[in-house]
């Protein structure tokens, strides 16, 4: 199966779908750094703005003229200093210390996040009704069952359930059924009748958003990324120790104001 953006990118792009862009409010490119929170993993001493690990990790590249989005997407094991983590970073300076971390590690001069709190997606999910997946494997979990290949439609405390599960540390579905999810949350957004929920929609996800852009920014990028959904290049990097190929594929990816 085709992978798909991270997670984070997907609520991102449905966040920011539902208002026209002010030409004043961003530069032709703007780089974002996007993490994805889940506070149902406890991480003791906690400083984020956001309590709970980073799960997930994605820089992303908006082009406003040429209508793309260019996303390099991280393990979330991936160390950005000789032992640490973004979800290590994370716990103890917050999204700014990662922030100072990421541009250090790659020297840049990054300066904007994005945080999305993952027990968002019951809400999200709700408001739009259902979304639908297909499982890459079979199992059981809390009274549902999902079976390889076959998809269905699910509602948001059945989406907590399938992007919850996991098997084992080794478990390589986890991602890939997170992607599901959020590509399912895009899709339902996507239809015609979608500004009927647009109130309930951008109730639910707001609340579980923390970032340092202004509301009018953020807002303001949603024309570019509406416009850009067909035109979106994601790129996954698996280890934790990056090569110099890794690298290389960073900076052709993504834009940095240096």
């Amino acid at each position: 199966m085709k992978k798909l953006m991270l997670i984070l990118t997907s609520v991102f792009l449905m966040v920011t779908s539902f208002a026209p862009l002010a030409a004043s409010a961003q530069e032709n490119l703007q780089t974002i750094l996007i993490m994805g929170v889940d506070p149902a993993v406890e991480v003791e001493g906690s400083n984020g703005e956001i309590e709970g690990s980073v799960e997930v990790v994605a820089l992303a590249t908006i082009d406003e003229s040429n209508q793309g989005v260019n996303v390099v997407n991280f393990s979330q094991d991936t160390l950005i200093t000789e032992n640490a983590t973004v979800s290590d970073i994370y716990a103890q300076e917050g999204a700014e210390g990662v922030i100072e971390v990421m541009n250090e590690w790659l020297d840049t001069t990054m300066e904007d996040y994005l945080l999305v709190d993952l027990e968002g997606v019951e809400e999200v999910v709700d408001a739009l009704g259902t979304i639908e997946v297909t499982p890459p494997t079979t199992f059981e979990l809390d009274g549902y069952t999902f079976n390889e290949g076959e998809t269905v439609s699910l509602d948001g405390p059945a989406a907590v359930v399938y992007r919850r599960h996991l098997n084992d540390d080794n478990d390589t579905t986890y991602q890939e059924r997170q992607e599901q999810i959020l590509q399912g949350i895009v899709d339902a957004a996507a239809k015609e009748d979608i500004l009927s929920k647009l109130p309930d929609l951008l109730g639910s996800v707001t609340e579980y958003i923390e970032t340092n852009l202004g509301i009018f920014t953020l807002v303001g990028l949603g024309s570019t990324l509406q416009d850009s959904v067909e035109n979106i290049s994601a790129y996954r990097i698996e280890d934790a120790e990056l090569t110099d190929e890794d690298y290389q594929l960073i900076y052709d990816s993504v834009h940095f104001n240096n």
